[in-house]
């Protein structure tokens, strides 16, 4: 498939009647999920029906995992990850320099928390702001506007 790609074929209909015509058993739908993958990588909109690119490609960017899982992976703590779930952590730290940013950030948060460590708190807000990753910046807001609790929450034990 990824030949035929290369060759300047970029619709999913005639991509899918060749692999049909060779064998393929698998869904169409799973084909033309990794067509419009490709055709985002390439910077093509997802349904132009056109074969005028000069990219090339080997394989689609690995896709980020939605917010949950990903939040869980990222802050459970190193020593309690699988080395498949650090493996991954490693791979979005490679492939997305704001995503490796904003890992270490979580994690180093995370760890404050844990080891209330309430004399981090300014340092982590400060480097937040720097980041200029939104989310994470209002993220911080709401630590500032709350910080008489967030002080508590970190240096109380329970």
């Amino acid at each position: 498939m990824l030949a035929r790609w290369n060759a300047g074929c970029h619709t999913d209909a005639v991509i899918v009647r060749a692999l049909d015509a060779r064998g393929y058993q698998g869904g169409r739908t799973t084909l033309c999920t990794y067509i419009t993958q490709l055709r985002k990588a390439a910077g093509l909109p997802p349904h132009k029906r056109s074969a005028e690119s000069d990219v090339t490609r080997t394989a689609p960017a690995r896709r980020v995992p939605s917010s949950r899982p990903l939040t869980g992976l990222v802050l459970r703590p190193a020593n309690t990850r699988t080395t498949d779930a650090q493996t991954q952590v490693d791979q979005l730290r490679q492939a997305h320099a704001e995503l490796a940013t904003a890992i270490t950030l979580a994690q180093d948060f995370a760890t404050m928390v844990r080891e209330r460590q309430p004399g981090q708190r300014d340092a982590w807000l400060e480097r937040v702001g720097r980041s200029g990753i939104a989310p994470l910046i209002s993220v911080a807001n709401g630590l500032r506007r709350d910080y008489a609790a967030v002080t508590a929450g970190v240096t109380v034990s329970q």
